[in-house]
């Protein structure tokens, strides 16, 4: 055997024993692999849509345009519909006491106490502007209480602070209707409805309209035949302008009639 052909022996043995150990060294048992365990991990879901609730982000009075209330300088509450629906809060009466912080006194003719002051009808708004009360959750959306002079922001130094309804709003591109009946204590009957129809669009300009009503009759606690009755019909049309802009028709209509109770005593 030559030089030449020893040294091409030992590099093909050297070549045969070096794949040799390589399939070794990568070959995993089959009950290797069967033994392994598997690894699950917990679901998770995203959503699209938030969370709805009782507690406001934003708010629109003092500001007159939609501000985060996180953003405001000065304190301000806000009920919302969902909490008015969900808790029988009818209107602005002795049911809205303590809802917000101070807030007691308040009445069907507008008046109420904050902080201890009474407003002596003189300061309670719709949509920003002054009213004499008469307030039905129906075609109310939320309503914003602003504490102590920090209501001097609609111009009247109020050291008691303000109040400010805001109505309910036609939606576009949808059409709904909502209808309840409620009864309680004292004979109380109350109906109310709301109906949401999109009334396509004229030219480049869509329009909506809105129309609440509400009915209700119940005996005040006080002496018997004292009673209470209101109407409320609202009718809201809007409309959408192609760069965004709004423009809102709102007509309202109240009525509330009272009974007074009396005494009888024996002679």
């Amino acid at each position: 055997m030559t030089r030449q052909h020893l040294i091409t022996l030992l590099a093909a043995t050297g070549c045969l024993l070096s794949t040799a150990a390589f399939a070794q060294t990568t070959t995993t048992p089959t009950s290797q692999k069967n033994n392994e365990d598997t690894v699950l991990m917990s679901e998770f879901s995203v959503k699209a849509d938030t969370d709805k609730g009782y507690i406001a982000s934003e708010a629109v009075t003092g500001s007159r345009v939609a501000t985060k209330i996180a953003d405001l300088p000065y304190s301000i509450s806000v009920i919302t519909s969902e909490f008015m629906q969900d808790f029988d809060v009818f209107d602005f009466s002795s049911s809205a006491n303590n809802l917000a912080a101070g807030l007691t006194g308040a009445s069907d003719e507008g008046s109420f106490t904050l902080r201890g002051t009474s407003t002596n009808n003189n300061f309670i708004l719709r949509n920003g502007f002054y009213r004499l009360g008469m307030v039905d959750r129906v075609d109310t959306d939320r309503f914003e209480v602003i504490k102590g002079p920090n209501a001097a922001v609609y111009g009247a130094a109020n050291p008691t602070g303000v109040v400010n309804f805001v109505s309910k709003k036609p939606r576009f591109g949808v059409n709904t209707e909502r209808f309840g009946y409620t009864a309680g204590p004292y004979s109380l009957n109350r109906f109310e409805g709301n109906v949401n129809t999109s009334l396509g669009t004229i030219g480049s300009v869509q329009v909506a309209n809105l129309v609440n009503f509400a009915t209700s009759s119940e005996h005040t606690p006080v002496s018997y035949p004292a009673g209470r009755q209101t109407r409320t019909v609202d009718d809201a049309l809007a409309f959408k302008f192609k760069d965004g802009s709004l423009l809102t028709a709102e007509f309202e209509w109240n009525r509330t009639n009272v009974v007074p109770g009396y005494f009888s005593h024996p002679v």
